[in-house]
C-alpha cells in the first residue's frame, strides 16, 4: 500500500457532499477489516472503491455522506473520496464539514469555534489526551491543533484577551505551551502576560507571533543587563536557563552580580560591639542569597556572628567585601 503523507493539502469546497471518517478496526470484521461504528450506525467503506485496500486504521479520510448501499436500516455502506491530513481535516470542520470522531478528539475544533470552550481548556485536553499513547501520528495531530488553536486566538483577540484578563498566569502559561516556547523560555521571571497582551494587538501568524515574542524578551533582557539596576539580575535562574537560547547572556550576568556586590557598601559602626549596615549588600543577587540562606528577613544591621556567617559565603564564591568603617 501507498504509504500517506500528512502533510498534503486537498480541498474540497462542497462541504455539504462529504464528511469526514476516522476508521477503525472491527471486532468482528464484516465485508472488510475497516469500520466506525457509531450510536445504532455502523459504517463501512465500499469494497469496489479502490482505496479501499489502502485504507488503515485511524486512517481520516473523505467520504461521500450519502451511502453507497443501506443494509437493514444500520449497515452503511461508505464512498471514499480521499485520505485528508491533519490540516485538512481542521479546515474542512472549521467550514462546517460534519465528521464521525474516533480516537483523534476532532469535536474540539467546533467547541472552539463555538465558543463553548477555551482554546486553553482544548489545547489542555489534546496534551493529556490517553489516547495519545497509543494513536498513531499524534503529535502530529497536536502540532496541527496548536496551529488552529493559535490562528483562532489571533482573530478572536478580544475574546481571548478576555480570557486572559480573567486568568492572567494561568492562560499565559497555556499561550506559552501552544507556543511552544515553555522550555525556551525556562530561568525567566518576566511579566510574560504583560508582553504577550501587548503583542495580541498586533496582526500576526504562528510563527511571527512567536519571533516577535522572543525578539521582545531578548530585548528585555539586554535592557536589564544595561540599565544594571541593583539585583535586576534576581529575574534571572542560569540553571533553568542552561539549555535555552538565552543561556549567551550567562557571563554578564553573572559578571554584574559580581560587580553590583562588590561595589555595594557595608557599613561597619565603630562601637565596641560592632554592627554591619547590610541594607545595600541585600539588595544585590548575592546578598539577596546570603540573607535567605541565612533567613535573615528585612534586617539591615547584623552582628559580627552573623557576618562571619557571609565572609564564609563570600570567601566560597571567591567574591569581596566593601566594607567601610564610620
Amino acid at each position: 500500500p501507498i504509504e500517506y503523507n500528512y502533510d498534503i493539502d486537498q480541498d474540497y469546497s462542497n462541504i455539504n457532499d462529504l464528511m469526514i471518517i476516522e476508521w477503525d478496526l472491527a471486532s468482528k470484521p464484516r465485508q472488510g477489516s475497516l469500520v466506525n461504528a457509531y450510536g445504532t450506525q455502523i459504517v463501512i467503506p465500499d469494497q469496489n472503491n479502490s482505496l479501499f485496500h489502502d485504507l488503515k486504521p485511524f486512517d481520516l479520510v473523505y467520504c461521500q455522506k450519502t451511502p453507497v448501499k443501506i443494509e437493514r436500516d444500520i449497515v452503511k455502506k461508505i464512498n471514499v473520496i480521499a485520505k485528508c491530513s491533519f490540516k485538512d481535516a481542521i479546515n474542512s470542520i472549521s467550514k462546517g464539514m460534519v465528521f464521525i470522531e474516533g480516537y483523534y478528539p476532532l469535536s474540539l475544533i467546533k467547541s472552539v469555534l463555538d465558543k463553548k470552550m477555551s482554546p486553553f481548556k482544548a489545547y489542555e485536553i489534546i496534551l493529556n489526551n490517553p489516547n495519545k499513547l497509543f494513536v498513531p501520528n499524534y503529535r502530529q495531530f497536536a502540532k496541527a491543533f496548536r496551529k488552529f488553536l493559535f490562528d483562532f486566538i489571533n482573530k478572536e483577540r478580544e475574546f481571548i484577551y478576555q480570557e486572559l484578563k480573567f486568568d492572567s498566569e494561568e492562560k499565559t502559561d497555556q499561550i506559552l505551551i501552544l507556543l511552544n516556547l515553555t522550555t525556551e523560555l525556562a530561568g525567566l521571571d518576566l511579566p510574560f502576560s504583560e508582553i504577550i497582551q501587548e503583542l495580541l494587538q498586533e496582526v500576526s501568524n504562528l510563527d511571527e507571533f512567536r519571533t516577535k515574542l522572543l525578539n521582545k524578551i531578548h530585548s528585555i533582557v539586554k535592557n536589564v543587563l544595561i540599565v544594571r539596576e541593583l539585583g535586576s539580575t534576581k529575574i534571572f535562574d542560569l540553571k533553568k536557563m542552561r539549555h535555552t537560547q538565552f543561556v549567551k547572556y550567562s557571563g554578564e550576568i553573572s559578571k554584574i552580580r559580581k560587580e553590583e556586590f562588590e561595589k555595594s557598601k557595608i557599613l561597619k559602626s565603630s562601637e565596641k560591639t560592632a554592627l554591619y549596615n547590610v541594607s545595600e549588600l541585600f539588595k544585590t543577587y548575592y546578598g539577596n542569597q546570603f540573607s535567605n540562606i541565612l533567613n535573615l528577613g528585612v534586617k539591615l544591621e547584623i552582628d559580627q556572628d552573623i557576618f562571619k556567617k557571609i565572609i564564609f559565603y563570600t570567601t566560597k564564591l571567591k567574591l569581596k567585601l566593601n566594607i567601610i568603617e564610620e
